[in-house]
């Protein structure tokens, strides 16, 4: 048997973090929740991730903190690690300056068939 894939949710909406949780487990997906900058840094430090999917506002910090982190240094494990956005607080000025660096943004209220089959389609790619 193959080994699980493992997302991290960067989620400050505990509820809507579970249902996205359950939607990837349903596809035999391991989601990892953080619901904050400091603890979303730390999980990235600890373990390397298939995929990450954070939210632009979260309880301290912001997803766009989160990703020019995890940029910012080559070395980080997650540096090569595919980044989608799911946030209902996309600007055109946090858009551009996260273009460069994720596979694609999802706007809320989002399409959970399209999410998981975007996140899908790079976790099968990496196989």
């Amino acid at each position: 048997m193959r080994n699980r894939k493992t997302i991290l949710y960067i989620e400050d909406e505990p509820e809507l973090a579970e249902i996205v949780k359950d939607e990837f487990s349903s596809h035999h997906i391991n989601v990892i929740i953080s619901d904050s900058f400091n603890d979303a840094i730390r999980k990235l430090n600890n373990q390397k991730f298939n995929v990450i999917l954070t939210d632009i506002k979260l309880k301290k910090g912001t997803g766009d903190q989160v990703i020019e982190s995890i940029k910012a240094d080559r070395k980080n494990k997650n540096y090569n690690t595919p980044i989608f956005v799911a946030s209902g607080k996309i600007t055109s000025n946090v858009l551009s300056s996260i273009r460069p660096h994720v596979h694609g943004a999802f706007v809320k209220p989002f399409n959970f068939d399209e999410l998981v089959s975007k996140v899908k389609a790079i976790i099968d790619k990496q196989q």
